[in-house]
């Protein structure tokens, strides 16, 4: 493809290539009786031909045509071959700042929201305005905290962080306001890696100057993803681990029942993970479904059920925190699943009272009472409850008898 400037040269040239020994516009003289140069004596010159080329006798307007003519030729075809540009980990192009480095340095970071790039936002907010992206770096699980909340932060921000820079996951979000411009964010990596933070608009007023902080803290041994005794096993998995708020993992001298490979509670499930009534290998959870002062306990389908209830007759064993000094019938549930679980008692003519307990026999494991929740009729919730064993003690109120049905709902989350 030829450009403008070269065929304006082209045409230079021509304007130049014109007969510099003739004026133009008049003949060559071909007069035999005047001396030419062979005749002059310059026996090896050679012969002059003669120029047919037609005489532009405005040669400056032959450029000008040429010149404008390649003003219209088209521009150059993009380059198949050449790298498209680089998204980078927002999908925008836009940078990303090294909070490792930043905080190497200094201890914080400064940066302005006011004219950064927009097209994040987060769970909470951060639609007003442009947003400054920030990459940190673990290699180990901890407890960290993101904060803004500094004299520095003049407009209020909004914290997000996310996995995946594009991707709207957010793993933690909150946003600060007029009054108190600054916020800050808790929260433990599920993993060692990459984690983006966005420190984004959080008023329509615009954005402004803002300095961000972090905060680390050790988790206990039990959740922190290494083999911290070196026997194998990480964690829950680790017969040392009697749960994720466990901050010893040695191994006990006898192995814990969720990891001595026994089906104890004969259930067909054995030991950690297997066993829902075993939350780590190191737990003591998996026990048969049996209370020591009540062998004639009923017992519900793993998604619930009803079964019904008739105290006449029987023992006062157990008491729960808001009463239960008359007969009593225990009703055992081992669920499969994480749950919302309701006891509670559906049958109307009898004046009931429940307790909700995780062991039979362990007082201090009650998770609730309840005398009358709906007319004489009892029920407690316990949400987000974990796969397991639940016991549920139907009594009366004032030390009486009952005669009605115990149902327990299950409602898997």
């Amino acid at each position: 493809m030829f450009s403008a400037a070269a065929v304006a040269g082209c045409a230079q040239e021509a304007a130049d290539d014109a007969d510099a020994g003739q004026p133009a516009g008049r003949a060559r003289d071909m007069d035999p009786s005047h001396p030419t140069p062979r005749d002059a004596g310059t026996r090896d010159a050679a012969p002059v031909e003669e120029d047919t080329a037609p005489v532009d006798p405005d040669a400056d307007a032959a450029v000008e045509r040429l010149v404008a003519d390649a003003a219209d030729l088209p521009d150059a075809a993009p380059d198949p071959d050449a790298a498209p540009p680089d998204p980078g980990p927002c999908g925008d192009g836009r940078p990303v700042v090294d909070l490792n480095a930043a905080l190497a340095a200094d201890g914080h970071y400064d940066g302005d929201t006011s004219g950064a790039t927009a097209g994040l936002v987060g769970l909470c907010g951060g639609a007003a305005g442009g947003e400054v992206v920030l990459k940190y770096t673990v290699d180990a699980i901890q407890a960290l905290t993101f904060a803004t909340d500094f004299p520095e932060t003049t407009a209020p921000t909004v914290i997000y962080v996310r996995e995946d820079c594009a991707a709207p996951a957010d793993l933690a979000c909150n946003r600060g306001n007029d009054e108190a411009p600054g916020t800050r964010i808790a929260f433990e990596p599920p993993r060692p890696g990459t984690y983006y933070v966005v420190v984004d608009t959080g008023s329509r007023a615009g954005g402004g100057p803002f300095r961000l902080g972090v905060e680390t803290e050790a988790v206990p041994v039990c959740r922190d993803q290494r083999d911290n005794d070196a026997d194998g096993v990480i964690d829950l998995a680790d017969p040392g681990c009697t749960g994720a708020d466990d901050d010893d993992e040695a191994d006990p001298a006898v192995p814990p029942l969720c990891a001595n490979g026994i089906d104890d509670d004969e259930d067909g499930r054995t030991d950690h993970p297997a066993d829902p009534d075993c939350e780590a290998a190191g737990s003591d959870a998996e026990v048969g479904l049996a209370c020591a002062l009540d062998p004639q306990l009923l017992v519900v389908p793993p998604m619930g059920g009803q079964v019904p209830i008739d105290t006449n007759g029987r023992a006062n064993n157990y008491q729960g925190s808001c009463g239960g000094t008359g007969p009593e019938q225990v009703v055992a549930i081992r669920t499969n699943v994480r749950a919302t679980l309701t006891f509670a008692t559906v049958q109307p003519g009898s004046d009931t009272l429940i307790w909700v307990r995780r062991a039979c026999d362990d007082g201090g494991t009650e998770l609730g009472c309840n005398d009358d929740a709906n007319g004489v009729l009892s029920e407690v919730v316990v949400p987000n409850a974990e796969p397991g064993t639940y016991y549920m003690f139907v009594d009366g109120f004032g030390g009486r008898p009952v005669l009605t049905t115990a149902q327990i709902t299950v409602a898997p989350l």
